[in-house]
C-alpha cells in the first residue's frame, strides 16, 4: 500500500465490535493483554481500542454480550434500564477504579499512548524485525531523529540478549533490566528501549 499511496496509515487494533472481546479470547490472563497492548501501540499504523479494552472488558457472541455498559465509576452502573443483565463485566473494575490503582491495564495503556505520542519513533517511525529468539517478537523502529527497540517475550521463561547499544528503558511491563549492554527479559514482559548512541 505504500508504494500506490505513501502517506498510508494502517487501522490496527486487537478486536472490534463484531468479534468476541480480546481478554476473553486471553482467558483473562492479563500477561497476555498487556503483551498484545503493547504490541498493537509500539507497531506502526493508527490504532484503533474498542471501548473497554482498556478496562479488561470480557465477552463472547452473541453481539449484546461484546457491547454491555461502559463502567465509569460508583452509580453508573446502572443509569439507564439495560434490555439485558450484564452478564461478563459485573466485576470488572470500573474507569474510577483502575484510575486509583496505578498497577490497573487503564493505566498500563495510558502509559503505552502516552508514550506513542511522545515519540516520533513509534509514532511514525519506519520498522524493521529484529532476530533474537523465537519466543521473543523484537522489532526497532526508526524516525530521522530516534530509534526505539521493543522486545516481547511470549514465553514462561527468562531471556538475556546481548544489546552492544547505549539507551535507556522507556517503558517496561515488569522489571526486567538493562545494563552492561544486556537486556533481561522477564517471562511474559514487554521492555521499549530508547537507543541513545545512533
Amino acid at each position: 500500500m505504500k508504494e500506490r499511496n505513501p502517506n498510508f496509515l494502517d487501522a490496527i487494533f486487537l478486536s472490534n465490535h463484531d468479534q468476541p472481546r480480546v481478554m476473553t479470547v486471553f482467558g483473562n490472563d492479563r500477561n497476555k493483554m498487556n503483551l498484545a497492548s503493547s504490541i498493537l501501540l509500539t507497531i506502526p499504523g493508527n490504532p484503533y481500542i474498542y471501548y473497554g479494552e482498556e478496562l479488561g472488558y470480557l465477552g463472547n457472541k452473541p453481539d449484546e454480550q461484546i457491547r454491555e455498559p461502559f463502567l465509569w465509576g460508583e452509580g453508573s452502573r446502572v443509569t439507564t434500564p439495560l434490555w439485558e443483565p450484564i452478564k461478563f463485566n459485573a466485576n470488572t473494575a470500573d474507569v474510577q477504579a483502575q484510575q486509583q490503582d496505578s498497577n490497573s491495564l487503564y493505566h498500563h495503556y495510558r502509559s503505552l499512548i502516552h508514550l506513542r505520542q511522545e515519540n516520533e519513533a513509534l509514532l511514525k517511525g519506519e520498522m524493521s524485525f529484529l532476530n533474537v529468539s523465537s519466543n521473543v517478537l523484537a522489532y526497532e523502529r526508526t524516525s530521522e531523529n530516534q530509534r526505539m527497540v521493543a522486545l516481547h517475550n511470549f514465553s514462561n521463561q527468562r531471556f538475556v540478549f546481548d544489546f552492544n547499544h547505549e539507551g535507556r528503558v522507556v517503558f517496561q511491563t515488569k522489571a526486567g533490566s538493562f545494563f552492561n549492554e544486556q537486556v533481561v527479559i522477564e517471562p511474559y514482559e514487554s521492555i521499549i528501549i530508547e537507543v541513545i548512541d545512533q
